[in-house]
């Protein structure tokens, strides 16, 4: 019996050795990222605010990797996996756009944050 347990756990280790072999190695992995926040306006929760994560500066062609908007207290939480090779091009940017304080339904504020990544 432990001669037959003993070919069955070779078999299983040859098994696992050959399909990490066969898959080439990767670096580049999925880097999560987790954003959590409240906005408020006249220290009330505030939800007329979009709230967007973009790599690099935003522009009619870098579009957002992940956007939300606030809920009624005005609390967001943006959550996504970024690949490594991606976020190492430029700063990730964690863009703000709100009304609050405008007389104009159209017009708005941004706040934008550079995030900076550590290799």
């Amino acid at each position: 019996m432990s001669k037959d347990l003993l070919f069955i756990v070779f078999l299983i280790v040859s098994f696992v050795e050959q399909l990490t072999l066969a898959r080439p190695p990767s670096s580049d992995v999925q880097v999560p990222y987790l954003i959590i926040g409240n906005t408020t306006c006249n220290n009330r929760g505030f939800s007329d605010v979009k709230v967007e994560l973009y790599n690099g500066d935003p522009s009619m062609l870098n579009l957002p990797i992940v956007s939300t908007t606030p809920t009624r207290n005005g609390s967001f939480c943006l959550q996504t996996e970024i690949l490594h090779s991606v976020q190492q091009k430029e700063n990730l940017k964690l863009i703000i756009q709100h009304s609050c304080g405008q007389t104009n339904a159209y017009s708005s504020d941004k706040f934008a944050f550079s995030l900076p990544l550590k290799n």
